[in-house]
């Protein structure tokens, strides 16, 4: 089992979703929805492999409009059917091996998610929690640090989300 690096610095964000959990779970673990709405606002997602699964992974290189083409890995630890999310995200190579980041490299190399819903009146809130897996002090530091772009990130990837769902109603 990984070491989770100091989980009381972990970057938690909340937040409702106006449409059934049972809809937001499958947008999230099937994949021709995932293509629709992850990564980066203002990137094309091109995805390499999908495997949806527990031990499975979700591949895939982004570009920016403006900017470099850049790889990123999901390896999927826990999938509880319309309650819990779990997995870990890094930079990667082509090959999937993972990398540091290359606009930070103080950031540590893993990161874990834990993505939890709850419905309540046909909505579903997501609580994310992210933390760093076997991290140094300093990675953890530099973690913590980067909370305020980590919540304008994810904010903007959930902001994509929130459209496709009403894409789907």
């Amino acid at each position: 089992m990984e070491n989770i690096s100091n989980a009381t610095r972990a970057f938690v964000l909340v937040r409702e979703f106006n449409a059934p959990r049972e809809l937001f779970f499958n947008v999230c673990t099937q994949p021709e929805h995932l293509i629709k709405w992850w990564g980066p606002k203002d990137s094309k997602l091109n995805a390499k492999t999908i495997d949806i699964r527990e031990g499975g992974k979700f591949h895939y290189e982004f570009t920016y409009s403006n900017g470099p083409t850049l790889w990123g890995l999901l390896s999927y630890i826990e999938i509880t059917p319309y309650d819990r999310i779990v997995f870990t995200t890094s930079f990667a190579d082509e090959k999937t091996n993972p990398v540091k980041a290359p606009m930070a490299a103080g950031f540590p190399l893993v990161i874990k998610n834990t993505w939890t819903l709850a419905e309540k009146n046909g909505k579903t809130t997501l609580t994310m929690e992210v933390v760093p897996v076997d991290a140094s002090p300093n990675e953890v530091e530099f973690f913590a640090g980067m909370f305020g772009s980590m919540e304008q990130g994810n904010n903007g990837m959930l902001d994509q989300l929130d459209d496709y769902l009403t894409t789907l109603k």
